[in-house]
């Protein structure tokens, strides 16, 4: 153990973003069933922020707070990965869904009845991104939890 690590195990010295998260963060991915081996995603695989049906910054919620943290091989694989394969069932249902409906006669509507939107709704409501595990961790740190 270098004295950097002997120096914050002594809890004298704030730990880092990465030690704080580290705890809660595999928590979490426990508690998703997402703490695993994963096959990597594809080499196009959408990168944060890039999800269909994600929020963030330009879509949904309006999120624009940042949290850059360097995750361990051991948490960063399962988040990313895990995120990418259970995503994909809902991904390509909301490709198919985008395909069907495709947008509607004036720019930013949907030629869609009401049921074919809410249906759209229930898909997206089943993606989950990495922000939202990243979130829902931190929440937990910083609670104590």
């Amino acid at each position: 153990m270098t004295a950097r690590h002997a120096h914050r195990a002594s809890r004298l010295h704030r730990p880092t973003r990465a030690l704080a998260l580290a705890p809660g963060l595999r928590d979490e991915l426990e508690r998703r069933g997402l703490l695993r081996e994963w096959e990597p995603g594809p080499a196009d695989a959408p990168t944060a922020g890039q999800t269909l049906g994600g929020t963030g910054p330009y879509a949904g919620l309006g999120l624009t707070g940042r949290l850059v943290v360097a995750l361990p091989e051991t948490l960063w694989a399962p988040l990313v990965r895990g995120v990418y394969w259970t995503n994909q069932p809902h991904l390509q249902a909301l490709q198919a869904w985008t395909d069907r409906w495709r947008p509607g006669p004036a720019p930013g509507r949907s030629a869609a009845p009401p049921e074919a939107l809410a249906e759209r709704e229930r898909s997206a409501a089943h993606i989950t991104t990495t922000g939202a595990i990243l979130r829902t961790a931190l929440t937990r740190t910083v609670d104590g939890r």
